[in-house]
């Protein structure tokens, strides 16, 4: 009920101001607001509100508007800004895009260095989304990142074009155009008509959600590799060093980030993950 009679002044005063600063409409505004945590712990609720712009997909700090932050529960209003905002380093989660010495990177990994019952560093894989280099950091629990929210949409891959990709949006047929050098070398392996989230910025284009795993046919070996260590020639004309196990014609399972070997592809695999003929 705490939360009930904060939407409903919410949709007062809150959507009119709104409308008074940005002039935009009342109802696609209404339901782009999303609050995304509650916690009922009374005699204060802190609620957390996403507000997305629709002009320029970013989102505002209201926190600063007297007339709404306490209702009559006493219920305190915040404000998360979706790009521009630090956390500790010991809330950074897997997955998390952060602007690390003003380069935008993803959190591959992340290890706890620990003393008794608390952690005395936070060890972190950061992936550049620009440049796809994994590149270990450091960092004190009281350390402060700046995270960062793209908006990501879903876009089908029509065909790669010499430096370009041309997609498609899956209901509206928009057709986009992006740069190859945002696939790296997942040019080699992903087929066409494979689902790709496009992620954008501010409104433009910055990167491209790829796979972490895909499948390769072995088309012949390098005739000049030793027994123990085989250099398979793929389909696609890239090499990988498999064990001696693998055969011509196998199915093999990489890692994109590497190509590395990981194992031969199963039936799973096989219904997981296209094979890029």
């Amino acid at each position: 009920s705490c939360l009930q009679n904060t939407k409903k002044k919410m949709y007062g005063k809150f959507s009119q101001h709104l409308r008074t600063l940005y002039h935009v409409a009342l109802y696609p505004l209404y339901n782009r607001t999303a609050i995304c945590m509650a916690m009922c712990n009374c005699p204060h609720t802190h609620v957390f509100m996403l507000c997305t712009q629709l002009r320029r997909m970013s989102v505002h700090k209201l926190s600063a508007l007297q007339n709404i932050a306490k209702s009559v529960s006493h219920t305190l209003l915040y404000c998360i800004p979706a790009s521009g905002y630090k956390i500790h380093s010991n809330e950074v989660k897997t997955g998390m895009l952060l602007d690390h010495e003003g380069r935008k990177v993803r959190v591959q990994s992340i290890k706890a260095a620990m003393m008794g019952r608390r952690p005395t560093s936070i060890h972190l894989e950061l992936r550049d989304l620009e440049t796809g280099k994994v590149s270990p950091a450091r960092f004190s629990p009281s350390d402060r990142l700046e995270r960062v929210m793209l908006d990501s949409v879903s876009y089908i891959l029509l065909y790669f074009d010499k430096d370009v990709a041309c997609l498609m949006h899956p209901t509206t047929f928009e057709q986009l155009e992006v740069s190859t050098q945002l696939f790296h070398q997942a040019v080699h392996y992903i087929p066409d008509s494979f689902s790709i989230s496009v992620c954008f910025y501010n409104g433009d284009v910055f990167s491209v959600d790829l796979p972490e795993f895909v499948l390769a046919k072995v088309h012949s070996f390098e005739s000049h590799s030793p027994d123990h260590e085989r250099v398979a020639i793929l389909t696609n004309g890239r090499t990988v060093t498999v064990p001696p196990s693998v055969s011509c014609n196998d199915i093999l399972k990489l890692r994109l980030a590497d190509e590395s070997f990981v194992s031969k592809a199963s039936d799973i695999d096989l219904r997981d993950w296209p094979l890029r003929l």
